[in-house]
């Protein structure tokens, strides 16, 4: 009986073009929890995954977070807000960006929401002056305390 179920899931698979899922992976999601267990490392047609959170608690972005498998596909998740680099704010004309508070850690790379202190130079000369400027990742995006993210 077994080996009929197994035979007639094949000419299903075959005739209809439906296939099972690889598991779903989606960048910064903690965990994942499905409505069914996979079998054979794969999900089952119509299986539903729900994402948990991202890093540091946020919540997935553009879009649901849960996914249907559909003919081997998962259905589009959101994703998770995007990091910031540090380097982006030399490109701003900033100088000497750095995490803050500055805890020691010399990663580029900053995750959203955290924040970060660079310096504008104003004058030139002896009279000139070191400003510092905070900003706050926003998705990818530096902005500025201020808003006079110019330097």
């Amino acid at each position: 009986m077994l080996q009929l179920l197994f035979v007639l899931k094949e000419v299903v698979t075959a005739l209809f073009n439906v296939s099972d899922c690889d598991p779903p992976s989606i960048k910064g999601v903690r965990h994942l929890r499905f409505d069914k267990e996979p079998v054979n490392g794969k999900y089952p047609l119509h299986t539903t995954a729900e994402a948990g959170l991202c890093g540091y608690g946020f919540r997935l972005r553009d879009g649901l977070s849960f996914a249907i498998c559909v003919d081997g596909q998962w259905t589009e998740f959101g994703r998770c807000p995007y990091d910031c680099r540090l380097s982006d704010l030399l490109k701003m004309n900033f100088t000497d960006p750095e995490p803050f508070p500055n805890r020691g850690d010399v990663s580029d790379s900053r995750e959203h929401a955290t924040q970060a202190r660079a310096f504008c130079t104003r004058g030139e000369g002896p009279t000139a002056r070191r400003v510092p400027h905070y900003f706050n990742c926003e998705d990818g995006t530096w902005s500025d305390y201020d808003r006079h993210n110019r330097c």
